[in-house]
């Protein structure tokens, strides 16, 4: 039997039809479908407005109180949370159709008329609001870590959170890595990565890099809070704010990259200060690394070791302190090196990495002479005119590197000085920025040595970049903090250490 009112084939001793529900044999009166429309369309419009007033009533944090926003680069999307008041224009709109619904009082073209007239009014409220943007991923919960416990913190503190360790307090801080797959993360500008700075106690900035040849840009920035996490589209920078409400405690902040890869800092609130960190996954790297630090500066204290005492490149008496006709140093070419690659405009940070990468892309590590019981080519074949120079031969050991290093460094008004314990010798730079001295041992992470007496033959030794940036912690023995020659230097009368 088939139903006159929807068409659907029933049993034939149906009374009613069982799709449309209605009297098989009785036709539907106009009274009772303008009933069941009316009925349908009141309970949808009632789901709308308590929707709406739902919203209305969330915290006020959920509604825009910790924000993602763009900062001095127009073209960035801000991804804020849609604002309550535009929510609160729209819940009386649908309370009072839902009321006059009730009453009869609107017909069902009315109410179709005006749920469309709404829908677009919120469209174009949010896309005045958040034009071109992504909508913001926000977890319920929170992830800002408590800290109860004032300690005023400084580039030396350390604070512990279960295996994890923040360190280098400051306000401003790096973290950066390097295109290959193996590259480390250090906490410097490298390759490409992100800086971190304190604009005020509420809020902080973050600018992205890239200082390699490669398309390499930000996707997405994520930032902890009381509220959970809060991840925006990212560009090359954004501007990170709120913090000034929430209670003692940090958050971590994470840049996503194109390269898949994602590189972190933390953000630190104490009282009406902020601060941003460095975070290490293993609290005791960050312990032992602070202590080395500490370690290092009271040498450099007891010697009178300075930033602004350790810019000079005049005199730098390397490879020796020449004494007979002939004999030359090894600086002029380094000073104009420096100056080649790289660019006034650039940062100081930035103006190192590029040092450090040229370095360790065009000087091989000489295993040749140390396995001829010699510490370079020069002292080897006792030429001194500088025909067996680094400048010429492009190989060399530790000495040859962190010299060169530094007076590459100094060349930029970069205060940098060479480490020694006696067996090798390494750097430490002083980054303005980041309020503290860096380590860096491009000795280490050259890309290649060299197994010959012919100085053309590399051997590529790594492939991995970065490994030895403020990472030496194992060296605990402190010899040399200074430039040049120390030995030549002692031998003939001329000072180690500034006055």
């Amino acid at each position: 039997m088939y139903c006159e009112h929807c068409g659907k084939e029933n049993s034939d001793n149906a009374k009613f039809c069982r799709y449309c529900g209605n009297e098989i044999g009785k036709k539907q009166t106009a009274s009772s479908k303008s009933r069941k429309v009316k009925l349908l369309l009141c309970v949808f419009v009632v789901g709308i407005g308590l929707g709406a007033i739902g919203y209305k009533f969330l915290p006020e944090e959920l509604g825009g109180g910790f924000g993602i926003a763009e900062h001095e680069t127009p073209q960035f999307n801000p991804n804020y949370l849609a604002e309550v008041e535009t929510y609160e224009e729209e819940t009386e709109e649908v309370e009072t159709e839902t009321a006059q619904e009730t009453t009869g009082e609107v017909e069902t073209e009315t109410v179709r008329a005006t749920t469309e007239e709404t829908e677009a009014e919120t469209a174009q409220n949010a896309n005045k609001k958040n034009e071109n943007a992504s909508p913001a991923a926000v977890k319920s919960e929170s992830t800002w870590h408590l800290v109860t416990e004032a300690c005023n913190p400084t580039v030396d503190t350390v604070i512990k959170d279960g295996k994890e360790g923040l360190y280098n307090f400051y306000t401003t801080v790096a973290v950066g890595t390097g295109t290959g797959k193996g590259d480390c993360v250090v906490t410097a500008e490298a390759g490409y990565g992100f800086v971190a700075k304190v604009l005020n106690n509420d809020e902080i900035k973050i600018t992205c890099y890239n200082n390699t040849t490669e398309a390499v840009s930000p996707k997405t920035v994520t930032a902890e809070s009381p509220y959970g996490d809060k991840t925006s589209t990212l560009q090359a920078t954004k501007s990170i704010s709120g913090y000034g409400k929430f209670a003692n405690g940090f958050g971590h902040v994470t840049v996503e990259f194109s390269t898949g890869k994602s590189l972190t800092v933390a953000v630190y609130k104490e009282n009406d200060k902020l601060y941003v960190c460095n975070v290490a996954k293993a609290a005791a790297s960050a312990e032992n690394f602070v202590q080395y630090r500490k370690n290092t500066q009271k040498f450099m204290d007891e010697h009178g070791i300075m930033p602004e005492n350790s810019l000079s490149t005049n005199p730098i008496y390397y490879p020796i302190v020449p004494q007979n006709k002939g004999e030359n140093v090894d600086v002029e070419y380094w000073l104009a090196k420096a100056d080649e690659i790289t660019d006034d405009s650039w940062t100081n940070a930035h103006k190192v990495i590029a040092i450090y990468d040229y370095i360790t892309d065009n000087i091989a590590y000489d295993h040749w002479v140390l396995g001829e019981d010699a510490h370079s080519r020069t002292f080897y074949y006792n030429d001194f005119t500088g025909a067996y120079f680094t400048s010429k031969t492009k190989v060399g050991v530790c000495e040859d590197v962190s010299q060169i290093f530094a007076i590459m460094c100094r060349e930029e008004e970069i205060p940098a000085v060479i480490m020694s314990n006696g067996e090798h010798a390494w750097n430490l730079v002083y980054i303005s920025d980041y309020g503290r001295w860096v380590t860096y041992d491009a000795t280490f992470d050259l890309k290649n040595a060299c197994y010959n007496e012919d100085c053309t033959k590399w051997t590529v030794k790594t492939g991995i970049k970065y490994q030895h940036i403020d990472k030496d912690a194992r060296f605990t023995e402190i010899d040399y903090i200074g430039v040049g020659n120390a030995a030549d230097m002692k031998k003939y009368g001329i000072p180690l250490y500034p006055k």
